[in-house]
């Protein structure tokens, strides 16, 4: 048996990774602002669609920024 066939050290569930709380949110975030963009490029949006847009993308960067610090704290 090599210490590759080892089960002493679980895989951790996903939710627990390094990433996957910044990845998460980077993603939602996308989603959102990619839901609102064919409204927001046809000229038809409201103030609440850009606020929506907006709001995604606040919590794209701040996934994206999460990913990066846990990154670095990483390495």
């Amino acid at each position: 048996m090599t210490d590759r066939d080892r089960t002493d050290d679980p895989t951790p569930a996903v939710h627990e990774r390094w990433w996957w709380t910044g990845t998460f949110r980077a993603v939602l975030g996308g989603i959102v602002v990619g839901y609102q963009w064919p409204v927001l490029t046809s000229g038809e949006a409201s103030v609440w669609n850009w606020v929506l847009a907006a709001a995604g993308a606040a919590v794209l960067v701040w996934g994206a920024s999460m990913v990066l610090t846990e990154y670095r704290r990483r390495s």
